[in-house]
């Protein structure tokens, strides 16, 4: 239950809007049939995540600093900066999109200009950092609090949708060859 906590916060990564939007658009063109993808890539992440958790438990470090104490000296060192490099430039290419589209969606509902959604997103981003100062199971609880709405409004869209549970079943347990053999065949 120690890395309950934790785990929220990690989980925020994998359902943030941005993500939910992607998988959709991608739904709507292929259906149920990627569903597949998503269960292995949750099965593999959920896998590096656990190692995650013993190197931290049993070796009392992070993968960061694992890493830097393996990467020292000469080429390895070069290594290191060149990890550190695709690791931070891959957080600016993440999020970039998050801010961007806060800020146009801010323009789609309410008509506001893009930059005050684009300032909106940077407050609140300073806003959750404000909350370590209360501990990091404030913060967690936070989390959980928008996990949990997010959680209730995709079971409410999905249940306005109208989704077919056979097909959306077939898709995430059997392999994109055979659904999509299965769904041209009819």
């Amino acid at each position: 239950m120690h890395f309950v906590g934790p785990g929220w916060l990690v989980c925020i990564a994998y359902i943030d809007p941005g993500n939910y939007q992607a998988n959709i658009q991608a739904a709507a063109t292929s259906r149920y049939t990627l569903l597949w993808t998503i269960w292995w890539m949750s099965i593999l992440s959920l896998y590096a995540q656990a190692l995650c958790v013993r190197l931290a438990y049993y070796g009392q470090v992070t993968l960061s600093e694992a890493q830097a104490q393996e990467l020292q000296g000469g080429y390895k060192t070069y290594v290191r900066y060149f990890n550190w490099f695709i690791a931070e430039f891959s957080v600016v290419v993440t999020d970039l999109p998050e801010v961007i589209g806060i800020g146009i969606a801010f323009n789609i509902f309410f008509g506001w200009p893009f930059y005050v959604g684009i300032l909106i997103s940077t407050a609140t981003t300073f806003l959750f950092l404000s909350t370590l100062n209360q501990g990091i199971q404030y913060l967690e609880y936070v989390m959980v609090f928008f996990i949990g709405l997010m959680s209730i409004v995709l079971f409410v869209e999905m249940g306005l949708t109208g989704v077919d549970g056979g097909a959306l079943m077939k898709g995430y347990l059997l392999h994109y060859w055979y659904y999509w053999s299965d769904c041209n065949a009819t």
